[in-house]
């Protein structure tokens, strides 16, 4: 590999690594906050639908994360 194509991968890498922190921070908050709303009865479901929304929209862009820094690491 060139030196121009190794440090565009581990820029990469560092990228991913960067966004899946801060998605499993996210992840956790949102879950969290999730599950503190469903013991109190009085918010409207709407509100925690929306919310389980962003909870899988978190996950998804999780597993999308994995699946690009498998596909980086089986470059090098």
């Amino acid at each position: 590999m060139n030196k121009e194509f190794e440090d565009y991968i581990l820029a990469e890498r560092e990228f991913l690594h960067d966004i899946s922190n801060h998605l499993v921070v996210i992840s956790g908050m949102t879950s969290f906050v999730q599950s503190k709303l469903e013991e109190n009865q009085s918010i409207d479901p709407k509100y925690l639908e929306k919310l389980g929304k962003a909870v899988k929209a978190c996950e998804k862009l999780s597993q999308a994360v994995i699946e690009r820094r498998s596909k980086i690491k089986s470059i090098q």
